[in-house]
Order: C-alpha cells, then sequence, then structure tokens
C-alpha cells in the first residue's frame, strides 16, 4: 500500500509495499509516485489522483513501475478514497507480473492454434459436453456450407451429421480397440 498526497507525492509506503519495489520508506516518502512508474504510463496518475479526490474511484487497473533494481514490474492496483477527505490516495496493488506473461503466452499459443486449425484442408468441428458446438473451422465450412457463426454456440453437433449418424459415431468411439 502507497498513500499519495493530492500532488501524488509518497506520504507512506507499507512494509510490503517496500518489499515488491525495493524503495525503503525513507527512499520514496517525499518523492513523486510517478519517478517509479514508466515514462508512457505516468500521465494516469494524476487522473486517477483528480478521480479519487472528486469521488470518482477508478476501477482498478494495471501499471507497470520500475523496482529500484531496474526491474519492471506490473501492479494490479486498486485505487482508494479511505482518506480523500484529508485529501490522500490510497493505492494498493500486488504483483502480476508472471500473470500477465502467462496470459500473452497463452493468447500467443490460442491464437497459433487457431491459425493452425482454420488453415488446415481436413474439417475440424468440436463441442462441449452437451453437444453444442464450440468450434467449427474453415474445412468444415467448405463440407457443410456453413459459416461459423451459423453454427458456433448456436447448433448441436448432432445436427450435422445424419439421422442415427451421432450416436453411431459415440458408439463407436466408446467401444473398445478390439472391438467389444
Amino acid at each position: 500500500m502507497i498513500v499519495l498526497d493530492g500532488d501524488g507525492l509518497v506520504l507512506y509506503l507499507n512494509r510490503t509495499a517496500q518489499e515488491v519495489t525495493g524503495y525503503a520508506q525513507s527512499g520514496l516518502t517525499g518523492h513523486p509516485f510517478d519517478s517509479i512508474v514508466l515514462p508512457e504510463e505516468r500521465d494516469r496518475i494524476p487522473a486517477v489522483l483528480y478521480g479519487v479526490l472528486n469521488q470518482a474511484v477508478p476501477s482498478p487497473f494495471d501499471l507497470r513501475v520500475s523496482t529500484t533494481s531496474g526491474e519492471v514490474l506490473n501492479l494490479s492496483v486498486v485505487a482508494s478514497s479511505a482518506l480523500a477527505e484529508h485529501g490522500c490516495v490510497v493505492l494498493t496493488f500486488r504483483d502480476v507480473s508472471e500473470a500477465r506473461l502467462l496470459e500473452q503466452e497463452l493468447g500467443r499459443n490460442r491464437d497459433f492454434l487457431e491459425r493452425l486449425i482454420n488453415s488446415t484442408v481436413d474439417a475440424i468441428i468440436a463441442a462441449d459436453l452437451t453437444g453444442q458446438v464450440i468450434l467449427f473451422n474453415q474445412g468444415a465450412c467448405r463440407l457443410y456450407g456453413y459459416e461459423p457463426g451459423e453454427v458456433v454456440q448456436s447448433r448441436r453437433v448432432e445436427e450435422l451429421y445424419p439421422d442415427g449418424g451421432a450416436a453411431a459415431v459415440m458408439r463407436d468411439l466408446r467401444a473398445s480397440p478390439n472391438g467389444r
């Protein structure tokens, strides 16, 4: 937690904030908070201060800061008006750097898999456990003549089979390798 005055100067930081940022109480108190914020994000701080002090508390937001060692952290910040009547803003935060990196990696993997699935000539269709179609690639579009928007989340997979076809496929999938 960090407490700022209305001009964005640091009044107080708790032990956890000191550990996360690497700054000691005496090293940051009296200095502008935005001095540890990455330059491209500094213009966000005055808007947060103004909002909190004028009873318009912003939604939680991510903010990248630099530690004393030069490491860049991505902090999830919540601004509070608990001390607004005294002209102060309380920022509580947690380090979400690793989570944001994982989200980016998952996004890249998802994009790669989507491109791979859509570039294959084979029809690929997936359904959830209730039979609702959740994936319908370009190969399936060519085979069935539907666009993904006409099928995904609006049709059940058994509608794509001839009568009794879906049941036969499920029966075959559940059969043991030796036919028993």
